[in-house]
């Protein structure tokens, strides 16, 4: 194995804002792995300059630049044993950036010579400078190219890495994207790996610019009335695309995006404020080591209750007794061997250790903002094993809807391709009965009977999709109503800077939600409190679009997005509690006693008139007496 050391000249960025590392010369006595990112620009060229660290300064009002992105230990016989990429960057702002978490986006397939796929790949951190230019210059280098290397390898004449946007992350929950809007292609070997292992480099490389799209990505979602517990979440994002940009290439036809998809933990919402501070201390503490004592915990009416449990209702028998109880009233066994431990079911019908989310309102209601929030805060305070470097697990569990994939979507884990020709079907609520459906329609309000059906994913809105009140809005185009004004605010900002906003719906998942009883005396079921309810949803983490596919006379063109992760966690509102239709169910009832009375009368007239019948049928008797002979 060759000794890895920078012996290669780079020919680099030569049209990224900024500048370019134009040609870079490294002594061979540095190790590439280990040799510190100043020394490595020490001597080198930026854009036809000597690279000189004091033409780079501190300031808040420039982005991050890639400042090299280096292709090192290409070989003639296509080994990957020393390949691998490079990339420098100036941090203008001076921020620390994080070691996680940081990515760079490539073209990884590519048709008739145009880019038509890109993939994200992981950045390891190698060296950042210090002292006088402390957080200035990073060096990265990307942790897994094999798939890079595999395609490279099949042209080595032209080895082409098309760049779209660098994420890095500074700490904050989500990393931030910046545009790289640029094409790399090598020739040639550098000394040591080409044909001849003793001949001079003939590494060359030229670049250029390429199209990218900046997206501000924001979400929202839909919750469809269809369950007595368990409900659909349609999940949906917006952004904005120039319209010169469909003029140009035509209807949007698919769109690829990536996330990582999971399910919280049972997430406990209480409107009892006196039971919410009383509980909130044992939050984040696993039942087994800090056990919870039931008369710690006070409701508003200054009672403790025996029992804190969240019923699982059955989704197809409403309009019944459908709360089903289970017993088991502690984490290692009955009530009996653990009367004063704190347990809630979960809507498995499993039992939880450790109470991870909780929240209190008044209304019942919590907002997408305040879930997120509780998540950072949680994951702040107690930290442990984190999901996707950012998250405490506590809050999650790995498992997914039917027909889902948890994790990073995609069957390479790098992302979905959604077509604007497939749609999405939202069932109705159903019983399984016809009858019972049909009754359920007319006795309840509120629980949606029919089926939503032929929902587009992708709806580029017009004028006429925003207008009526924040409900009929919400309705129309399938969002939250509390979403409205900021979506309406975005439509017109779009609208103002020539852009189209495209509303784009990716998954339809369950929402279930459970009520939650305080039970004042164990040995009398009938004395419960309902003091909020017990929920559980899927969440959608670091959710990026990567790029955009144009349509038009037949000719497709991908355009790759500039676009920072979001996370999507969607709001809480209780299980659902149907309105009757009391003057439907009075007009039954007065049709069913008027029913009644003509029956009663009709088998009235019936039996009267078959006793005439029966009596007129009758022989008449021989009234009069034989004469005695």
């Amino acid at each position: 194995m060759k000794k890895l050391t920078l012996i290669l000249v780079l020919i680099l960025i030569v049209t990224t804002i900024g500048g370019g590392l134009s040609s870079v010369a490294f002594a061979e006595s540095f190790g590439i792995e280990t040799s510190n990112v100043m020394d490595d620009l020490t001597n080198s060229n930026i854009a036809g300059e000597e690279f000189n660290p004091e033409n780079y300064g501190y300031t808040d009002e420039r982005s991050p630049i890639l400042l090299a992105f280096s292709e090192y230990g290409f070989a003639f016989d296509k080994s990957a044993i020393d390949y691998n990429i490079y990339v420098y960057l100036y941090n203008p702002s001076g921020r620390e950036i994080k070691t996680k978490r940081n990515t760079i986006t490539v073209a990884t397939v590519y048709e008739n010579g145009s880019a038509v796929d890109y993939d994200k790949f992981t950045l390891k951190l190698l060296s950042v400078s210090d002292g006088k230019y402390a957080r200035l210059f990073y060096k990265f280098k990307i942790a897994d190219p094999t798939k890079l290397h595999t395609r490279v390898a099949a042209n080595t004449n032209a080895r082409r890495y098309d760049v779209s946007e660098i994420e890095l992350n500074f700490g904050e929950t989500t990393s931030e994207a910046f545009e790289v809007g640029n094409c790399w292609t090598y020739s040639g070997y550098a000394q040591g790996y080409g044909a001849d292992s003793k001949a001079d480099s003939s590494l060359a490389c030229v670049s250029d610019s390429i199209e990218t799209l900046k997206l501000d990505v924001k979400s929202t979602y839909y919750r469809y009335n269809n369950g007595v517990n368990k409900q659909s979440d349609l999940s949906s994002v917006y952004f904005g695309v120039p319209k010169e940009i469909r003029i140009k290439y035509g209807k949007l036809q698919q769109i690829k995006a990536n996330w990582f998809e999971t399910k919280t933990m049972q997430q406990v919402v209480l409107t009892d404020k006196s039971l919410y501070n009383s509980l909130y201390s044992y939050l984040g503490y696993s039942t087994k080591d800090v056990p919870v004592t039931m008369s710690d915990l006070k409701l508003s009416d200054g009672r403790s209750p025996q029992l804190l449990y969240g019923g699982e209702v059955k989704i197809h028998e409403y309009g019944y007794d459908n709360i089903e109880r289970n017993y088991s009233f502690s984490y290692d066994g009955t009530y009996k061997e653990s009367p004063d431990k704190l347990w809630l079911a979960n809507t498995g019908n499993n039992h939880i250790n450790k109470l991870t989310w909780l929240f209190y309102s008044s209304n019942q209601k919590v907002s997408a903002a305040e879930v997120m929030h509780e998540a950072e805060t949680y994951s702040n305070k107690f930290g442990g094993e984190l999901l996707v470097d950012k998250y405490s697990k506590d809050l999650f569990i790995a498992e997914v809807d039917s027909e889902h994939k948890y994790g990073w979507q995609g069957n390479d884990g790098q992302g979905v391709v959604i077509d604007a020709d497939s749609v999405f079907d939202i069932n109705g609520f159903t019983t399984g009965s016809s009858f019972s459906d049909w009754w359920a329609k007319i006795i309840y309000k509120d629980i949606e009977m029919n089926p939503l059906e032929n929902i587009a994913p992708i709806k580029i809105v017009e004028d006429k999709d925003v207008l009526g009140s924040a409900s009929t809005i919400a309705e129309r185009l399938y969002i939250e109503e509390s979403d409205v004004t900021e979506f309406l605010s975005t439509y017109e900002q779009n609208k103002l800077e020539g852009k189209d906003t495209v509303l784009f719906r990716f998954s339809v998942t369950d929402f279930v939600t459970n009520p939650l009883y305080a039970y004042i005396d164990q040995l009398a079921w009938n004395r419960e409190i309902e003091v909020g309810y017990v929920a559980q949803q899927t969440v959608f983490l670091d959710f990026d679009i990567i790029w955009l596919k144009f349509m038009k006379a037949g000719q497709s063109t991908v355009i790759p997005c500039v676009s920072s992760p979001i996370d999507i966690f969607h709001g809480l509102t209780p299980p659902l509690e149907p309105r009757k239709n009391l003057w439907v169910i009075l007009i039954v009832i007065a049709v069913i006693v008027l029913l009644l009375v003509v029956l009663f009368k009709l088998a009235g007239f019936i039996m009267v008139n078959k006793k005439y019948k029966n009596y007129a049928r009758e022989p008449k008797r021989n009234t009069k007496r034989r004469k005695r002979k």
